[in-house]
C-alpha cells in the first residue's frame, strides 16, 4: 500500500473494530469480511487500533499479528487503510509504527502517550524521535483529550513545516466549532478529519474528511452525508 500525501486522504473512513474470537484470538476471517463490506459500500478507508479497535489492550505481538491480518485484508480489497499506534511510551509507538510498516501500512494515527503526559516542550522531540525510528511512516495526528495535550493551529503549522515527509494530517475528536475552526485555518497544509458529531460544520469550514464509527451500521445516511458536505463546498467556491 502506498503512503498518502495530505491531498489522497480525504472522504469517509470506517473505525474497524478488532474481532476477537471465544478464545481469545484475532477473528481473521470476520476482520477480512467487514474489511471487503466497507470496499462493497462505497467507503474510502478503513482504520483500526484507535479506541475503537480496543489498542490499549493489545500488546506488541499481538498487534504485529492483527497488523499482518489487516495488511492482507485492506491489499486485497484495495482499500485505503491506517492503523493506529498509540501507547503510554514513545518506544511503544515507535514499536507499532514499525510493526505496520512492516505489514504494508505506512499510513498511522498517533496521539500523544496517554498515561503520563509530555510535557508541552517535548513534543517536537517526540516527533523527532518517531521519525528517526520510521521515517516511511506517515501521521495522522489523532487530536485527542485523552493525549492531554491539544495543539492549535499554528502549532500543528510549526509541526508540519519541521517533518514535511511524515506529517499529513489529523484527526480532530474536539466537540469545540471554535478549536476545529482554527486549526484548519491555521494549518491548511495538513487534511483535518472531523468525527460525527462535528463533520457537517467541520467540512464547512474545510476539512476533508470524517472518521466514523456510525458508517458501520449506517453507511448509506453516512456517505450521502458527507457527500452532501462536498458538493455544498464545491457550489460555493
Amino acid at each position: 500500500m502506498k503512503a498518502l500525501t495530505s491531498d489522497e486522504l480525504r472522504g469517509v473512513w470506517a473505525a474497524l473494530p478488532t474481532p476477537w474470537s471465544a478464545d481469545g484470538r484475532i477473528d481473521a476471517g470476520l476482520l477480512e469480511e467487514n474489511v471487503r463490506r466497507y470496499k462493497e459500500r462505497g467507503i474510502h478507508g478503513v482504520y483500526t487500533t484507535d479506541s475503537d479497535g480496543e489498542f490499549y489492550a493489545i500488546e506488541i505481538d499481538q498487534f504485529r499479528e492483527l497488523a499482518k491480518i489487516f495488511g492482507r485484508a485492506v491489499a486485497t480489497a484495495s482499500l485505503p487503510a491506517a492503523m493506529g499506534v498509540t501507547w503510554s511510551h514513545t518506544a511503544g509507538i515507535a514499536d507499532r509504527i514499525r510493526a505496520s510498516l512492516d505489514a504494508g501500512i505506512p499510513n498511522v494515527h498517533v496521539a500523544f502517550p496517554f498515561w503520563m503526559p509530555l510535557a508541552k516542550p517535548d513534543v517536537p522531540r517526540f516527533f523527532e524521535d518517531l521519525a528517526r525510528a520510521a521515517p516511511e511512516a506517515r501521521w495522522i495526528h489523532y487530536r485527542t483529550p485523552r493525549g492531554h495535550i491539544l495543539p492549535s493551529g499554528r502549532e500543528y503549522a510549526r509541526y508540519q513545516q519541521t517533518f514535511p515527509n511524515q506529517f499529513i494530517g489529523t484527526k480532530l475528536g474536539s466537540t469545540d466549532i471554535t478549536e476545529i475552526i482554527e486549526i484548519i485555518a491555521h494549518a491548511p497544509a495538513l487534511t483535518h478529519f472531523a468525527v460525527e458529531y462535528t463533520a457537517v460544520p467541520a467540512a464547512l469550514a474545510g476539512a476533508r474528511g470524517v472518521y466514523s464509527y456510525w458508517v458501520k451500521t449506517m453507511p448509506g445516511w453516512t456517505l450521502g452525508t458527507w457527500r452532501l458536505c462536498e458538493e455544498g463546498r464545491n457550489l460555493r467556491q
